[in-house]
């Protein structure tokens, strides 16, 4: 049933978010180790969140949260802030796998989603 959040599934979901975590640290682009710094704290405070409620049985709560931490995967690499394209995370859709969507993102736009 794909309408459950099962503790297989979780754990997909987490070894997907744990591999990105690893991929990112090791790609911080030089001049953004502040803007990293935040979004990887971030990320690992959803994932011990995820990890919390997982324990609790409470697996909507951790799905939750581990989507949160992808989310600030996604959008340090859009913004620039970690070297690595999106073909490099299996959570990608293939369409949107083919493409590097963080060289794609407008300067102006860098600019004005600026984090620090």
């Amino acid at each position: 049933m794909k309408q459950k959040i099962t503790p297989q599934k979780l754990e997909k979901y987490f070894v997907l978010t744990n591999t990105a975590l690893k991929k990112i640290k090791e790609n911080i682009v030089k001049g953004k180790e502040i803007q990293a710094k935040e979004i990887i704290e971030m990320v690992e405070n959803y994932l011990a969140d995820a990890k919390y409620f997982e324990e609790k049985k409470d697996f909507v709560n951790a799905f939750a949260a581990l989507n949160y931490a992808h989310g600030w995967i996604d959008c340090g690499v859009r913004l620039g802030i970690f070297d690595v394209n999106f073909s490099q995370f299996p959570t990608r859709p293939p369409s949107i796998a083919r493409r590097d969507l963080s060289r794609n993102v407008d300067f102006k736009l860098r600019k004005m989603l600026y984090i620090l």
